[in-house]
């Protein structure tokens, strides 16, 4: 039996698992996933997945950070110093980063647990995207 994006999400993301945002986001991944040849049935699905876990995170960020009045700000990582008096929280990046990520756009990956899956698996594929990227 082939899995869903939507099984795959009752797994590794719950929460995301019923969104009613899960159509358009995996919409929108499908485009990320179609440069790499070998990613095919279940593996396809579970990077999909992933994907969509990423965007559905970063989306609920984006919201939280408007609706708290920081129309511009988005929380990128976890919690990494906070402050009792006058409430204060810092936030920092998921994961290590390096200047070669800096360049290549992997950094926003590193942002959420669905975004770091992802980066786990492209990087075991043995194919190469089609475009500015190779194993």
């Amino acid at each position: 039996m082939a899995l869903t994006v939507a099984q795959v999400l009752g797994v590794v993301a719950p929460s995301y698992a019923a969104d009613a945002r899960v159509a358009a986001a995996t919409s929108i991944a499908t485009s990320t996933v179609a440069g790499y040849s070998c990613l095919v049935g279940d593996t396809r699905v579970r990077a999909l997945a992933y994907l969509v876990a990423h965007l559905l995170c970063m989306g609920d960020r984006q919201a939280a950070a408007a609706a708290a009045g920081g129309a511009g700000s988005v929380v990128v990582g976890g919690v990494t110093a906070q402050s009792a008096g006058q409430l204060s929280q810092s936030y920092g990046m998921v994961g290590s980063s390096s200047s070669e990520a800096a360049y290549t756009g992997d950094d926003v990956y590193r942002t959420t647990p669905g975004g770091m899956a992802w980066l786990s698996l492209r990087d075991g594929l043995p194919c190469a995207r089609a475009v500015g990227w190779a194993r």
